[in-house]
């Protein structure tokens, strides 16, 4: 199974550290140890700017921050820093680490000291390059990878977060549930998980621990009419014209279904969810893993069941704060960025995709609907082309993605957002992206 980089959204041994200076601590906080900046122990990394192909810089000089029994902070020397903001969010991962591991389970410990490795660096040199907040690489637990950044548990934040430490520190416990389930599934199971189903586990981190977050990306899914996370990558698809960055989709609604899954069964269920058996496929690990909790809802047993059952629940207000919109091409939110629609009208839908419509004048073709509201006659388009039509690495084979035209009604009588209301910064919210190894390969063989 093809292994994966994830990248968090607005390769090499590890380089052993030199040039050491005595580390001076200037606060110690419980277990925590934060260093002068002036006096720090300096040490040597590689790592990956992400302007345009990418660029893998080796030896790269960081300073140690900040350390815990759990984790150890390094900031690149070239970056400046109020300590307060370090402290803020360091102290918050360090809070939530303990039951971080209860919930998604066991990191893997190479080096034996039991921490957790923060590379906080300058991921874009350009300004206008990209927003990416964080990343895991899972080449870096294994030897003799060719897209290996450091050997070892080392998560990479941007230093664009720097100021923000709620964001920081969200970036850090999202990234950590990656770091967490390449343990549980790839090295002790044999199996990565699917993208969609760990990218809505480290989503379910922002629910947990990081309330303010999640209810920022839920603004995108209550702003935005087209409902896909199942196929996280829609890039594949959007109109050649488009500049709508499609993650945002996927982000938007990833986070508002774990926020679904956690109204339905807490904390417990997540932490099913996540010790569920990895030889099941990710559809059956979340549907079984719903049925055994909740036995009320043993209705469900397909993904088409699940993803209809969320969104009908939504629509019925059973999920405070949350909201859907029907689609109408004429008041589409997509036409400030360009348009998600094709030329001819149609609108791609991804496998798991939903989009809300008024059935007033009929009902699109070519794809499975069903009646969500017979006297607001409302419905739901659905792609149910969903076991073997998504890969592990988020993309989706575009032979089942099914385009068709959505029924224009009159705009006034939808419940679709107008073009004038859509007014929201997407450089404000923190897009994932994929980011595979043959990308950190050609750095790598770039920089040589």
């Amino acid at each position: 199974m093809k292994k994966i980089t994830i990248i968090f959204f607005i390769v090499i041994m590890c380089i052993l550290s030199c040039n050491k200076q005595p580390t001076n601590p200037n606060l110690s906080t419980g277990e925590i140890v934060y260093y002068d900046p002036a006096n720090a122990e300096i040490a040597r990394f590689n790592v990956m700017r992400r302007d345009g192909n990418g660029t893998f810089e080796p030896n790269i000089e960081f300073k140690k921050i900040a350390e815990s029994s759990s984790a150890v902070v390094y900031i690149d020397n070239a970056i400046n820093f109020d300590m307060n903001n370090v402290k803020s969010f360091f102290s918050k991962f360090n809070s939530h680490y303990y039951e971080e591991i209860y919930i998604y389970g066991e990191h893997s410990d190479l080096d034996h000291n039991g921490k957790i490795i923060f590379l906080i660096y300058k991921f874009y040199l350009q300004p206008t390059s990209g927003g990416s907040a964080g990343f895991f690489n899972s080449d870096d637990l294994f030897d003799n990878k060719k897209s290996t950044i450091n050997k070892g548990e080392y998560l990479y934040i941007n230093s664009d977060l720097i100021n923000e430490p709620d964001m920081l520190a969200a970036t850090m416990l999202h990234e950590f549930q990656h770091l967490i389930n390449a343990n549980v599934n790839m090295i002790n199971g044999n199996t990565a998980m699917d993208l969609w189903l760990n990218e809505a586990l480290s989503e379910s981190t922002t629910i947990l621990f990081s309330p303010f977050i999640a209810d920022t990306n839920q603004l995108l899914f209550n702003i935005i009419p087209y409902y896909s996370f199942c196929s996280w990558y829609l890039g594949g698809i959007t109109a050649s014209y488009s500049k709508f960055p499609s993650t945002v989709i996927s982000l938007g609604s990833s986070s508002t279904f774990m926020r679904w899954v956690y109204h339905l069964g807490g904390k417990e269920l997540i932490r099913d969810i996540a010790h569920s058996s990895n030889q099941l496929l990710s559809d059956k690990r979340i549907i079984n893993s719903i049925k055994n909790r909740l036995p009320n809802l043993n209705n469900i047993s397909s993904m088409e069941d699940l993803l209809i059952a969320w969104i009908t629940d939504i629509y019925n207000g059973k999920l405070p704060g949350a909201k859907v919109n029907t689609y109408t091409p004429d008041a589409s939110i997509f036409v400030k960025f360009g348009g998600l629609e094709k030329t001819d009208g149609n609108l791609p839908i991804a496998p798991g995709g939903i989009v809300l419509y008024r059935n007033d004048n009929g009902d699109p073709a070519g794809i499975k609907t069903k009646v969500l509201d017979e006297n607001k006659k409302i419905s739901i388009a659905i792609n149910n082309n969903f076991l073997s039509t998504i890969y592990p690495d988020g993309t989706i084979n575009n032979e089942y993605v099914i385009n068709t035209k959505i029924p224009k009604v009159d705009s006034a009588a939808s419940l679709s957002i107008k073009k004038s209301e859509f007014n929201l910064d997407l450089n404000k919210f923190c897009i994932d992206d994929v980011l595979t190894p043959e990308y950190v390969e050609e750095a790598k063989a770039r920089a040589k």
